[in-house]
C-alpha cells in the first residue's frame, strides 16, 4: 500500500512540473510574439518616417540644385572663359544634324508628319538645312510655305477645301503650325542662339487652341489616339517614334480631361504644358502620383530662361498632328477608343437595342438625358420644360445635366437610351455613349453642320439633327432680335458670316415640339422601344394651346 501510494504521489508531482512547464512556456511565447509584433511594427514604423525623409531630402536638393542654378545665371561665367564654354558641347551636336521628314495622309484625308533633328523656338519649327546660307541675328529669314498654308476645313460641308486637299508638304494642314515653319542654317543657328535643350526619344506635337474649350480637348485626344492607330498600320521599318513626350501648350486641363490624355498615350508619356516652356518655377499642382509622373516632368537643364529664339529645344523625333473635326478616322478607330476608354473606366461593354437570346429581352434603361451645361445663354434650351414635360408624358425618366462634373455625370451619360444636347462643346460627351445609343442635337437659329453626324457614324451612334425654325425669346436671345442681325444675317442666313454665327451660338435654342416629339418616338424606337402604344395621342397635339409652335411664330413675327 504504501509503495503504490509513493508511486502515486511521483506522479502526482510529474505531472505537476509537467504542467508548469507548459504554463511557462505559454507564457514566455506570448511574451516574445509581443517583442517581436512591436518590434516588427516599430521598423515599419522608422522605414516609413526614413522614406519620408528621403523623399523631403530629395525635394530640398532639387530646390538647392534650382538655386544654385539660378545664382550662376546672375553671377555670370567666370572671367577669362568663352561665354558659351558651358553649353558648347551640347550645342556643337547640331552641327551634324539636318532635318528630314515624311507627311501620311489618313482615310479622313487628315495628315500627319514625321520628323527626325527638328528644333522648335516657342512658336516655330526650325528644319536644320545645311545648304540654306549662313546668317546672324534673326533666324527666320527662309520661310518655309507648301499647300497646307493654302487648306481650310468648311465646317458647313464637314471637309476640307479643297476637296480632296493637297498633300501637305512641311507640316499637316490644320496643324497651326502652317505659317510657323523655317529653314536654318545648323552653323549659325549655333551661333545666334544661347542655349539649346536636346529632348531624346519621341516628341509630339498635338495642336491645341480652344482654352478650357472640350471641343478642342476631344480633337487633341483623338489625334493622340489616331497616331496609335496609323501606327498599327505601317512597316516595321516606318514605325512611328514612342509617344514619351506629348506638347499640349494653350490647354488648362481638368484632372479629368489628364486622364482622358493619359488613357490615349502610353505609360511612358510625360505632357509638356505652358509651364515647362516658360521661365520655369516649380508647380505641384496636384498630390496624385500620377499628375506628377505624367504631367510635371522635370525641369529643363537651361529652365532659367523661357524657349525663346535666342533658348531653342531640338528633338531627336517629332510627330506633328493636325486637328480632326471628324475625331477619328474610321469606325475601327471609334471602335477601339471607345473600348479602350470603357476599360480604362471598368465599364462594360454593351451595345443598346440588341436582343439578348438567352432571356429574349431588349434591355433598356428608358432614360433620356438632356444635356444643358452653360454659364450663360449659349446651350441653353428656351422652352426646357416644356422637352422635359414631352419626356415624362411617355413614361420615360430624364434626367437634366447642368454641371461640368464629369464623374458625377458619367452614369447617366452611359445608361442613358437617347442623349439630347444643344450644339456646342457639350456634345462632345458622345464619345461615352454605348453604341446604338440615340443623339439628339439641337441647333441654334439659322445654324446646321454635319460635324456630330459624322462622329456619331463613327460611334455606330443614332444620330438626329433637329434645326431651331424660331428664334428664342429676347430674354435669352437678344442679338438675334437687332435690326443688326436682321441686315446681316437674314433672311436665312444668307449672307453668313463669322459675326452671325457668333450671335447664333450666343443665344438660346426654340427646337419644335413637334419635332422633338418625331426624334424621341424614332430615338426610342431604334433602341427596341416602341413607345406609341403608352399614350392616346401626340404630346404637341394635347398641348398645342399651351405650346402651339404657330403661336410662338405669329408672336416672333410681330416682334420682329
Amino acid at each position: 500500500f504504501f509503495g503504490f501510494y509513493m508511486k502515486e504521489q511521483a506522479n502526482f508531482w510529474l505531472l505537476s512540473f509537467l504542467v508548469c512547464c507548459l504554463a511557462l512556456y505559454a507564457s514566455w511565447s506570448t511574451i516574445a510574439g509581443g517583442k517581436v509584433a512591436f518590434k516588427t511594427q516599430q521598423l515599419e514604423d522608422q522605414v516609413k518616417q526614413l522614406r519620408e525623409e528621403e523623399q523631403i531630402l530629395r525635394l530640398e536638393i532639387f530646390d538647392l540644385q534650382t538655386s544654385i542654378e539660378e545664382k550662376r545665371s546672375l553671377c555670370g561665367t567666370p572671367q577669362g572663359t568663352d561665354p558659351y564654354e558651358f553649353i558648347l558641347q551640347s550645342k556643337e551636336e547640331l552641327l551634324e544634324w539636318e532635318t528630314e521628314w515624311n507627311c501620311h495622309r489618313l482615310p479622313d484625308h487628315s495628315d500627319i508628319c514625321v520628323y527626325s533633328n527638328l528644333c522648335y523656338d516657342g512658336a516655330n519649327m526650325l528644319f536644320l538645312d545645311p545648304s540654306v546660307g549662313p546668317h546672324t541675328g534673326n533666324l527666320l529669314r527662309n520661310p518655309l510655305s507648301g499647300p497646307e498654308s493654302l487648306t481650310n476645313f468648311d465646317w458647313d460641308l464637314g471637309r476640307p477645301s479643297p476637296y480632296p486637299p493637297p498633300l501637305s508638304k512641311y507640316v499637316p494642314y490644320l496643324s497651326t503650325w502652317e505659317n510657323n515653319v523655317y529653314a536654318v542654317n545648323p552653323e549659325s543657328t549655333v551661333k545666334s542662339v544661347h542655349s539649346v535643350e536636346f529632348l531624346p526619344g519621341g516628341t509630339y506635337f498635338i495642336p491645341s487652341e480652344g482654352i478650357g474649350n472640350e471641343w478642342y480637348d476631344l480633337l487633341a485626344i483623338g489625334n493622340l489616339w489616331e497616331s496609335q492607330i496609323l501606327n498599327e498600320k505601317l512597316d516595321k521599318h516606318s514605325k512611328l517614334p514612342p509617344i514619351d513626350f506629348a506638347v499640349l501648350r494653350q490647354l488648362e486641363l481638368t484632372e479629368w480631361e489628364m486622364l482622358l490624355f493619359l488613357m490615349a498615350s502610353q505609360d511612358t508619356t510625360t505632357f509638356l504644358l505652358d509651364s515647362w516652356f516658360d521661365k520655369a518655377h516649380r508647380q505641384l499642382g496636384s498630390s496624385e502620383e500620377w499628375v506628377r509622373k505624367h504631367f510635371i516632368p522635370q525641369l529643363r537643364e537651361h529652365s532659367t530662361a523661357p524657349v525663346s529664339d535666342k533658348d531653342i529645344v531640338c528633338m531627336e523625333n517629332v510627330v506633328v498632328l493636325s486637328q480632326k473635326p471628324r475625331v477619328f478616322s474610321g469606325i475601327h478607330s471609334a471602335t477601339e477608343f471607345r473600348k479602350r476608354l470603357y476599360k480604362f473606366y471598368g465599364v462594360p461593354w454593351e451595345v443598346k437595342g440588341v436582343l439578348d437570346w438567352r432571356t429574349f429581352e431588349i434591355k433598356n434603361s428608358e432614360l433620356v438625358v438632356v444635356d444643358i451645361r452653360s454659364n450663360s445663354q449659349q446651350e441653353s434650351l428656351a422652352n426646357l420644360s416644356q422637352i422635359v414635360e414631352l419626356i415624362r408624358y411617355y413614361f420615360l425618366e430624364s434626367i437634366i445635366i447642368d454641371n461640368d462634373n464629369m464623374i458625377e455625370n458619367l452614369d447617366y451619360i452611359l445608361s442613358a437610351d437617347v442623349y439630347i444636347s444643344v450644339h456646342g462643346v457639350g456634345i462632345s460627351n458622345c464619345v461615352f455613349l454605348k453604341p446604338r445609343t440615340t443623339v439628339i442635337e439641337i441647333f441654334p437659329y439659322g445654324i446646321q453642320t454635319p460635324t456630330m453626324q459624322n462622329i456619331a457614324e463613327s460611334l455606330d451612334l443614332h444620330y438626329i439633327g433637329i434645326p431651331s425654325w424660331l428664334k428664342g425669346p429676347d430674354t435669352c436671345a437678344s442679338a438675334l432680335h437687332t435690326e443688326e442681325f436682321h441686315k446681316k444675317c437674314e433672311p436665312l442666313f444668307e449672307k453668313q458670316n463669322a459675326l452671325c454665327t457668333l450671335w447664333a451660338k450666343d443665344s438660346c435654342s426654340l427646337p419644335s415640339l413637334y419635332d422633338m416629339e418625331i426624334a424621341l418616338i424614332s430615338g426610342m424606337d431604334y433602341v427596341g422601344l416602341n413607345i406609341n402604344p403608352r399614350v392616346g395621342d401626340m404630346f404637341y397635339k394635347l398641348h398645342s394651346a399651351r405650346y402651339s409652335d404657330a403661336l410662338i411664330d405669329l408672336q416672333f413675327f410681330q416682334t420682329d
